[in-house]
This record gives structure tokens, sequence and C-alpha cells, in this order.
């Protein structure tokens, strides 16, 4: 209930999902007898750092404030001094109100006085200075704790509680898919999420809390997370969280595919499929349900948007987040509102199925085409060539379907030719002629085009198209293969540009992609679109947007090892339907995301090229590993649309 209004920086909250909890944000390490808050509500429950003390040795802490009454930690000693240090008084202050510094014989000196303070906390009253440290008396007012979910909100022991409405904001319920929902376990479960941003992630008081400093300039390069979620084809869920905000602004939730390429569920009411939230500083409970009508996913995983310039920098906290089965009573709970399926509900399972009916759909005005419901979705087949379609009233032509159109075509075995076209043959070495009615075909040596690269010079002979062989370059079709030329009427293939990266001690798996995405992860991420795609054993990315910059379209790979003091060798096949750059960097796994090799960067042309790099490891490596990174997002330089094929990838140690 709101009270009191409160700064963010000293909030005393009561957790929507912890009855009776109470925190509140810390301040830095208290110094000069200042009472550390970080662990108990109102009162220091650990003994502050001691006072200043000059250049000599620190003064001893002040003694511990009583958490259960609220009471603040006591005033720090003295320090033993040391050399001259100060020439007047405004040299000595240690910013503490609750001392008064002067400069005597060069050497600070910090007395405690009995003055008016405030201690930032709606909970206490008369505050004043006592042994150096700003105290009040604990009241009874009613106050704010910012939390929607609770009721009644009253100061006790120096810190706002309120009472939990559990019908607006349960807690978390049984068949909960994620771990750790109300963060009763520190971040157990959770995976901090900067990608491409930087600031804090921690618990405090069962809160994740998120201080976002870097926010990056997507909605998920600050995206905390918790993976290897199972979402059951069929089956509806309901998503909840309680969440606010230091100011107000929007976020965003997403479930994410948990194999290539990533893609969001289009679960959510935002343009990208995701769920908007809209936070203030009071925190609000959000719900939402779904249907998982894609195959069954066991390593789905739940991301926190927080990043991107708008509303950032902030802090953004979290309660009770959960996801939970809503199993179905009836065949009615799975209308998809599909014409083309029968939707069905088991009611053991409590999960929906749609299979498709068969059933004839919405015509399409087309009578060469069959309206009929196919895997689910009504489509418009062609019907048999010559099947009878619309008459054009006119005896001479047969009305007949082909290729899905309506051809009304002259029959000369109908009616005598009136015209030369009644008589087209389709052949370009034949002229075709109406006759007194009737047609007549002479061979002609006209230029024609025999669609074969390695002839010129292409002329009709005897009624075929034909041409004389050239030696020209030509495509055989194989993206390996360069300056590959013609040679007795064919293309031959010129000499490989790819290599064999499966052999020597190659720390990718999968190198060449002939197990599909197997070990690699594909992904588009910001305003970036397009299609991506494994071919033929070779990574294909169409590029319909770029996006803003070159991490938001990616191929890579992690769990990388990699040892200090050792030199990589980093090879690729590559080339693109346009000029364009590529860039390629060896990245820690995680965490700071700090790249070991820098970013290197190649020009593509048509042409399948071989690229290559090597870098030490000088770093140490860190807990998360590497990662291997093509990145080919951004559009400065790169002309859009465009298509990027690439294969046979390597990171291999020298010997």
């Amino acid at each position: 209930m709101r009270g009191v209004a409160l700064t963010l920086a000293s909030l005393a909250f009561s957790a929507c999902g912890d009855d009776d909890l109470s925190w509140s944000s810390p301040p830095s390490d208290a110094s000069a007898g200042q009472t550390n808050l970080e662990d108990a509500g109102a009162g220091g429950r650990d003994e502050a750092e001691g006072g200043a003390g000059g250049v000599g040795q620190a003064g001893q802490g002040g003694a511990a404030g009583d958490p259960t009454q609220g009471e603040p930690g006591g005033a720090g000693g003295a320090g033993d001094g040391g050399a001259s240090n100060c020439s007047s008084a405004d040299e000595c202050d240690d910013g503490n109100v609750c001392t008064d510094d002067d400069c005597n014989a060069g050497e600070c000196t910090h007395t405690n006085n009995s003055a008016s303070c405030n201690d930032e906390n709606e909970c206490t009253d008369n505050d004043a200075c006592v042994a150096g440290a700003c105290q009040g008396k604990n009241n009874a007012n009613e106050c704010d704790d910012l939390s929607s979910c609770t009721a009644s909100d009253k100061c006790g022991n120096g810190a706002c509680n309120g009472s939990k409405d559990l019908a607006l904001c349960p807690a978390c319920l049984a068949g909960n898919l994620l771990q750790n929902c109300d963060f009763s376990d520190g971040d157990t479960a959770w995976v901090e999420g900067f990608e491409d941003g930087s600031g804090q992630q921690r618990v405090q008081n069962e809160r994740l809390i998120v201080d976002i400093e870097s926010s990056g300039v997507e909605a998920y390069d600050v995206a905390p997370r918790q993976e290897g979620l199972t979402l059951q084809r069929g089956m509806k869920y309901r998503l909840r969280v309680v969440a606010g905000a230091s100011v107000n602004r929007s976020i965003v939730l997403a479930l994410k595919h948990g194999t290539p390429p990533y893609l969001i569920y289009p679960f959510g009411d935002a343009v990208d499929g995701d769920f908007a939230l809209s936070l203030t500083e009071q925190m609000q409970p959000f719900e939402w349900t779904f249907v998982m009508r894609a195959p069954t996913d066991t390593n789905a995983a739940l991301l926190l948007g927080l990043g991107g310039t708008v509303g950032n920098p902030s802090r953004v906290y979290f309660d009770d987040v959960s996801i939970a089965e809503l199993r179905c009573g009836s065949n009615a709970e799975c209308d998809d509102a599909n014409a083309c399926t029968a939707d069905v509900c088991d009611l053991n399972a409590g999960t929906c199925s749609w299979s498709d009916t068969g059933a004839v759909c919405a015509d399409d005005g087309n009578a060469c085409t069959q309206d009929r419901c196919v895997a689910g979705q009504c489509a418009h087949s062609p019907r048999p060539d010559f099947t009878a379609c619309t008459d054009d009233g006119d005896a001479c032509t047969v009305d007949g379907c082909v290729a899905g159109v309506c051809q009304n075509t002259f029959d000369t075995a109908v009616c005598a030719c009136k015209l030369d076209v009644h008589c087209d043959d389709s052949n370009p070495c034949t002229n075709d002629a109406c006759n007194g009615g009737a047609c007549e075909y002479s061979e002609n040596s006209a230029s024609c085009d025999d669609h074969n690269e390695c002839t010129s010079g292409d002329v009709c002979a005897g009624g075929l198209c034909g041409g004389t062989n050239n030696k020209s370059a030509c495509d055989d079709g194989d993206a390996c293969t360069v300056a590959d030329s013609c040679n007795a009427g064919a293309c031959q293939p010129g000499a490989s540009a790819c290599y064999d990266c499966t052999a020597g001690a190659n720390l990718l798996v999968n190198c060449n992609l002939t197990s599909g995405y197997t070990g690699w992860q594909a992904v588009f991420f910001g305003a970036a679109t397009g299609r991506q795609r494994v071919e033929k054993g070779t990574f294909v990315v169409d590029i319909a947007s770029g996006g803003a910059k070159r991490d938001d379209i990616q191929l890579r790979q992690g769990a990388l090892v990699l040892a200090q003091g050792t030199t990589y060798s980093v090879e690729l096949n590559a080339r693109a339907s346009v000029a364009r750059s590529v860039a390629v960097s060896v990245t820690q796994d995680g965490g700071a995301l700090t790249s070991y090799s820098g970013e290197r960067l190649f020009e593509l042309d048509t042409r399948m090229k071989r690229f290559r790099f090597e870098f030490p490891m000088n770093a140490a490596p860190s807990n998360q590993l590497a990662k291997l990174e093509i990145r080919l997002g951004g559009e400065a330089d790169n002309s859009i649309p465009n298509t990027v094929y690439i294969d046979n990838l390597s990171v291999v140690a020298k010997k």
C-alpha cells in the first residue's frame, strides 16, 4: 500500500514471495562508525569499520547493533594517528554528520556529537547522533514497502513490512518448471546475463536484483535466464512474474528454442513474440498463458530481457517467477481456431493434440487448384494437367489446366488453323505457319540458346539448338572448387579451396556441419532478420536485415578448452552472394566475454576461399572456457540482402 515515498537507495521492501521479509539497498561498507545495513533491516548486524585515524593504523570497529531491534552499530574508535596530514579542519571531513572534524597539531580529530540527523529510514523518528552514528526510535507508522503484493504495510522493528496477498501474488505453485523460483536459494539455477552490457546481478533477501550500468543496444544484451526447461507439446502454461524497477521502464520476457537456430517462441504479445512488461518502482504481478504447439523442447530457456538504451541505466528486481502447467479438461479448451485441425484433449495427460482433418477448405477461386487441408494448413495444390477448366466459349480451343492455370489452347485437330500462332510447337528452331488452314513447320537456322555455358555461338540446325564448345570459365555447382573451366562441352571442376577440418586435433565438433547444427548455435539478435540453415554440409544464412551490429547474426560453438601460453590456428571456408565482410573471434564463453584472439575481419566474394589466422592464448582461461564466433550482422559495410556460406571450421593448437 502506498505511504511515505522513499528514495531507491534507502528503500525497505517486503518481498511479494517472502512473508514478512524486508530488505534495504545496502550502502558501501560503513566507515567512521556508520551502520552496515546489508544484513539487517535498519539495524547493523556486523561491527562497522573503524573511524578515520590519520596516516597511522585505523581505529577499532564500533559495537554491533541488535538487528531484531533495528539498532545501528556503534561508533568506531579513533585511529592511532600518524604523520602530520592536515593544515585545516576542511581537510579532515570524514563525511559523518555525527562527528565534529578538526585539525589539531597537523592531525585530524573526529569527536562524536549529539546533533540532529536523518537516518533515511521512514520507520524511525527523532533521529539523533549517538556514539558517532545516526540513530532513531522505531515507530509504528504506516509505510509503503513498494510491493503491490502486500497490504496494510506498517513499520515494525525499524523496517516496513506488509501482509502478503496470496490471491494476488501466489507463491511458486506446484508444477513450476523453474528451479529456485523465489530466489530462496540465492542465484542457484539462474544464469547471469550480461551478453553485451555490464553491471551487477545478485540475490538480496530473496529477490533477484540486476543493477544495469552498460545496457548494450538490444533487450537481450542484458538477459538473466534459466535454461534446461521442458515445454511439452500440447500443454498449456501460465507464466507469472512479480517485478519492479528504479525508473518507469519496459522490459521483455521470452521463451527460446533449446536447439538451433534458437529462435523466440511466438507466445507473447510483443512484435517478436516475447512478453512485454511496463515496470514502475512499485513491484507488481504480471501473468500470461500460452500453449506449446511446437514439438516438445527439453532444453528451452526463459530470458529476462533488460538491455537496450531505453530505460537504462536502471535497477530491476524480481520475485516469484513461475511457469506452471495448466492441464486441459475438454476438447474446447484446445481450440486453435484452425479449421484444418481436429482439436483433442487427452484427459489423462492433460495435453492437447491437433491432427490434420484432410477436409475441403476455403476456395481460392481458381478452378485449377484443389482446396484441401494438408498438414493442418489450407493448401491450394494444382489439379492434374488437362483437367477441364473454365470454357472460353470457343469450339476450337481445349480448355484445360496446365500447372495450376486454366489454358485455352487452339486445337488444330478440331479446327483448321487461322493464324500462325495456332501452330506454335514451342521449338525455336522451327518456323510455324498456318497455310490454308493447315499447320506447316520448317527448320530454320536462327540464333538460339542451348542452355549450356560451355558452348558458344548457338544456332539452329536440323531443328535442334547447338553451339561450339568453348574454354570459358564456368561453375560446376560445387562450392569448394575454384577456377572451374569448360572442356569438351562440359564444366570441369577446378582446384578445391576447401580442406579437411577433421584432420588433426580440432577442438570443434561437427566441424564440416555434416551432422546439421550439432554442436553449433546459429542466432539472430535484435533487429536482424533472415533465414539460417545447414544445406549439404554448409551453413547458409540468407540475411534480410543485418541488425545494428556484427553480433546480431552469429554462428558459434562454445565449451572450448584453451591452454595459456599456447598458440592456436583458426581456419574456415567462406563465400557470399555479394562482396562483403565477416568477423571471426575466439572469445570468453560467458562472463566478461573477453576476446582472446581479437576480432579478425575477412573480405568475402562469390568464390569459396580459405581463411586462416593464429593467435597466442596469453590470458589465463576463465571458468567459462571459450567459444568461436562467426559474426555476420551489421549493415554499415554489407549490402542487404545477401547470403553467406560457411564450411570446414577449425581451432587447432599449434605444436
